[in-house]
């Protein structure tokens, strides 16, 4: 993570389409990764397997039916509708446009683009989420 360019950089190696790529790093990000500024190694401690039992958890406490790879989507879906780049999509996502394109175009408005990036972090955290 790289605050001072704006950026998350991943190698080919940490990437699951196995190449390089930088991922800009939007204000509402910026906030939520802000109590990590300096640290290092990874945010969440545990296993895979149990961020995805804490996610189902949590959006079963929410009401909300939990899709794999729904926050991937969800980010394709929105900064296609807030940037109308399919190609700089794809290389942020680690995709082709086409495939942008084909699944990601007119899902959603520029205006809920705006709303999906202007979630921010509740104003005084209490801790550090694990």
């Amino acid at each position: 993570v790289d605050f001072a360019g704006g950026n998350i950089v991943l190698d080919a190696g940490q990437a699951k389409t196995a190449s390089r790529r930088i991922i800009p790093i939007p204000d509402n990000l910026r906030a939520w990764l802000s109590p990590y500024k300096g640290s290092t190694g990874k945010i969440w401690k545990g296993t895979s397997g149990k961020l995805v039992w804490e996610q189902a958890a949590c959006a079963k406490r929410a009401g909300v039916t939990w899709h794999d790879n729904a926050l991937r989507h969800s980010f394709c879906s929105y900064r296609l509708a807030q940037c109308h780049d399919a190609a700089k999509v794809a290389f942020e996502a680690g995709n082709s446009a086409a495939m942008v394109h084909r699944h990601y175009k007119a899902l959603v408005t520029e205006q809920s683009a705006r709303e999906w990036f202007a979630i921010m972090p509740p104003a005084t955290p209490a801790t550090k989420p694990v």
